[in-house]
């Protein structure tokens, strides 16, 4: 598409139509259901609609800074900040009237940004930072953000979605390169924290959703306080636990990789981010290295590696850094050298067990590989020129090198777990898919079914997480987050005469194990009585129900019931031997009692010591929640 002329395709590119742009458009929108409906900006930051693949444009607002639409209950609804050409004020509209009219869903005149998600629509207030979250993309509510926002600023630009509508964000100072990592629940209402010291890589926090394996995440953290070694970690749980990537033993040569105490790394923004995709089921790209540290040998050792386990282990698919792609539902890999230039495209019809190539006219530099649906064989691969820089594209069709259609023969089961010894369960139930096997030269037909079926779970320690208030160490403690529990406690005694804890742990929300404890105990204290409260025990977990047998697959896939993924489960607690930290320290103060009795003065002192609860303002454990280490870049001294 050139700035004036449009060059449409409606078969893939394999023929175009050439027409003239009525007014210049900057970057498209399609709308999420229907094709040829789509917005644009133009260089005056004017929005259009079009309904006819951009053959007429209608205007429907002006100075726009941001746009987007959803289509909620079979209705369309528009989403713009826009700017106040006389004041610094950046309006939240939207349009349920295809941008006829507009409306403001929030009384608030400083919006930095919004995020449009599959369950929830996001938007984010500035000065005062506030977040809030809409379910029908109509009415909007203040999110419960466990941190107080003046801690830092939320990222909105990466607001990151996973397919069952949890939304990540970053929360940290726009001038240091460290920042905390939060998920919310499935409806984008509550968040809580699940790292500390992201690292910001080229000004973009380095942490990327795996589409392929659900509840899945690897983020690059920072593990000291000089803030110059990192390491890669990886979540199945969506965040509630973390774990340092495997290596793997031998690299793309066969030859053994020596490397004591190591373990692999991907890093994103030095590089092609890590790659996944919805229907490549358990597989996961990216370009890194091996080491203790993730910047060691940065530039020297960066190779491409590959799992086909969502991230359990790994293999060493190619020496240098490539750009990737996978196509036909993953059975389809093609990726290219990235950093130098080439004359020659790699394909794969077995994981990277074995290359065969093409051959391109020229050579040049590689700089995007597109599939035109996942579930196909078309690429789109955009080449530059080493003399005039300029950019050609280039069509590859694969769909002649397969030799038949998948069978059921072809096709092998697979569970998503977590490498512990347990059963393969994460939140709660094991999901068994249908893939193609690695060794199957065969299409995948676009009717393949690939989840085979859903089994829930016994409940055990992995099916609970910290209450908001609580922040997980690196012994899978909850430990007491001070000021959070400070702020708790005063909020709800400026608006009652009592206060209430509950224990230190819960269910996870989203988790849909069985058999798990009672509902955790809430204890009320009177605000104005000095005491010393603890959080109630942790109630313990019944001894787990017979693991489910071993599931047999059926000759056809059936098409299971999903299991209900509710976030309203109670509070319960989590399992036993837990310890729990003190919440209390003494505070001895001196009275003084002056009576008379009669005509005889009597002057005595006595000295109470009176007990009065205060949380400690000690900072928590340096090291810190889920495996990864947690610090503070400027350690403020406590305050009495």
């Amino acid at each position: 598409m050139g700035y004036n002329t449009i060059w449409r395709s409606q078969d893939g590119g394999d023929s175009f139509t050439r027409f003239e742009n009525v007014t210049a458009k900057i970057g498209w929108t399609f709308h999420p259901s229907h094709d040829l409906w789509a917005l644009s900006l133009d260089a005056y930051l004017g929005l259009y609609i079009t309904k006819d693949l951009g053959e007429r444009w209608e205007r429907i607002a002006d100075n726009v800074l941001q746009y987007d639409w959803s289509y909620q209950g079979g209705n369309t609804i528009i989403y713009i900040i826009t700017s106040n050409p006389y004041t610094s004020d950046h309006q939240f509209s939207i349009s349920s009237d295809e941008g006829k009219t507009w409306e403001m869903p929030i009384n608030n005149l400083n919006f930095k940004y919004f995020h449009v998600g599959l369950r929830s629509v996001t938007a984010l207030s500035d000065n005062p930072q506030v977040l809030y979250a809409s379910t029908d993309g109509m009415h909007f509510y203040d999110v419960d953000f466990p941190d107080p926002l003046i801690y830092g600023y939320v990222d909105g630009k990466q607001f990151v979605e996973n397919k069952d509508g949890r939304i990540w964000t970053v929360v940290g100072d726009t001038e240091e390169p460290v920042g905390s990592l939060y998920v919310s629940n499935t409806e984008g209402y509550n968040y809580r924290k699940t790292m500390s010291n992201l690292a910001k890589i080229v000004k973009k926090w380095d942490f990327q959703l795996i589409q392929s394996v659900p509840g899945t995440a690897i983020a690059n953290v920072f593990t000291n306080e000089e803030l110059d070694t990192i390491k890669t970690y990886i979540t199945w749980d969506n965040g509630v636990t973390w774990n340092t990537l495997n290596m793997p033993q031998i690299d793309s040569l066969g030859e053994p990789i020596n490397c004591p105490g190591c373990s692999l790394h991907l890093l994103n923004d030095l590089t092609v981010p890590v790659y996944s995709e919805y229907n490549s089921v358990g597989l996961i790209i990216g370009n890194g290295n091996i080491g203790i540290d993730a910047l060691d040998n940065i530039t020297e050792a960066m190779n491409t590696y590959i799992s086909r386990d969502g991230g359990i282990t790994w293999k060493e698919l190619f020496k240098g850094p490539t750009i990737y792609e996978f196509g036909n539902f993953g059975g389809l890999l093609v990726l290219a050298p990235y950093t130098s230039p080439t004359d020659t495209i790699y394909y794969s019809l077995d994981g990277g067990e074995n290359f065969k190539t093409v051959s391109l006219n020229e050579t040049a530099y590689v700089i995007n590989l597109d599939v035109t649906s996942t579930q196909n064989e078309k690429f789109i691969l955009t080449v530059k020129d080493l003399v005039s820089s300029r950019n050609s594209y280039w069509g590859l069709d694969f769909s002649g090198v397969y030799s038949s259609d998948c069978k059921d023969s072809d096709y092998e089961i697979w569970s998503p777990y977590d490498g512990s010894n347990g059963p393969n369960c994460v939140m709660g139930h094991n999901v068994v898919y249908r893939r193609k096997k690695v060794d199957s030269n065969c299409l995948v037909d676009n009717v393949h079914n690939f989840v085979d079926s859903i089994t829930n779970c016994s409940c055990n320690d992995n099916d609970f997480g910290c209450e908001i208030g609580f922040v997980m160490d690196i012994q899978n403690l909850c430990l007491i987050q001070h000021q959070i529990m400070n702020e708790t406690i005063r909020e709800q005694c400026n608006s009652s005469s009592v206060y209430s804890l509950s224990s230190e742990w819960k269910k996870l929300a989203g988790d849909s194990c069985i058999g798990g404890p009672p509902p955790a105990e809430i204890v009320f204290y009177d605000c104005s009585i000095n005491e010393n409260p603890s959080p109630p025990p942790n109630p313990q977990i019944p001894d787990p129900a017979p693991v489910p047998e071993e599931y047999t697959p059926s000759p056809l896939p059936p098409n299971p019931a999903p299991v209900p993924q509710t976030d309203s489960t109670p509070n319960p607690s989590t399992p036993t031997n837990i310890p729990l930290h003190s919440l209390t320290e003494e505070k001895i103060a001196v009275g003084v009692i002056i009576g008379t009795f009669l005509a005889i003065l009597i002057l005595g002192l006595v000295i109470a010591i009176k007990f009065k609860h205060k949380f400690p303002c000690t900072k928590p454990n340096l090291w810190t929640p889920l495996s990864a280490p947690e610090f503070d870049l400027e350690e403020e001294e406590d305050e009495e």
